[in-house]
């Protein structure tokens, strides 16, 4: 696949995610009692419900250590059978730093991230956006990002298209390296697929009725 072709997968792919988790809280699945049992029931991921920190190194043109913090909105779904997904959709604020010639460079970023953890780890994966301002020398950027994710700890693929400033591109192409960590997680929605499983019903009333 051409590069060209490949940065506009990535784009559309990270646009689509990140639109749908922020502009529909509420799917089939959580409003449906008769099929689901939800316990924390989220606001969405504006509010979220627990808060998220991250450390990550960007391996470009330039090398680039950066830190964020955010909020993110984490859910639990249980298919039975030991069957469990994680979904989780953060947004949030990121300063990083970096040398570009000898010169330091501050810059501050706007992030959206999804991440998919389905059951046995296999398919899991982060989408991840990006836009910075680079507040020395001007420069803004739109940085998509597609990679692997083990929940607190991501390997992602990156382009970053210069969107306005001076100069040329100090990144293009990049490998960032992240860990996570999400603060509060006693409150994330778990939602408990009880089809077919009165019981199941039964048994999830009585203990969180205990609670």
């Amino acid at each position: 696949m051409k590069p060209g072709y490949l940065i506009l997968l990535i784009s559309l792919l990270t646009y689509v995610e990140c639109q749908s988790q922020l502009f529909l809280f509420n799917s089939n699945k959580r409003t449906d009692t008769s099929r689901w049992f939800i316990r924390n029931k989220s606001a969405g991921i504006i509010p979220g419900n627990c808060t998220y920190f991250g450390a990550a190194v960007n391996f470009a043109r330039n090398r680039e250590p950066e830190l964020s913090i955010g909020r993110a909105n984490v859910i639990l779904t249980e298919y039975g059978r030991g069957m469990t997904r994680g979904a989780i959709t953060s947004w949030g604020f990121t300063y990083a730093f970096t040398k570009i010639a000898g010169q330091d460079q501050h810059t501050g970023k706007f992030f959206l991230e999804y991440i998919n953890i389905p059951p046995l780890l296999f398919g899991n994966f982060v989408l991840r956006t990006d836009y910075s301002v680079n507040f020395t020398n001007n420069q803004q950027y739109f940085r998509p990002s597609l990679g692997i994710t083990l929940k607190y700890a991501d390997l992602l693929y990156s382009y970053s298209l210069k969107t306005a400033g001076p100069g040329i591109n100090q990144y293009r192409h990049g490998f960032t390296i992240r860990a996570k960590l999400f603060a509060g997680l006693k409150n994330l929605e778990r939602d408990y697929f009880i089809k077919n499983r009165p019981w199941l019903k039964k048994q999830l009333e009585l203990q969180y009725s205990q609670k």
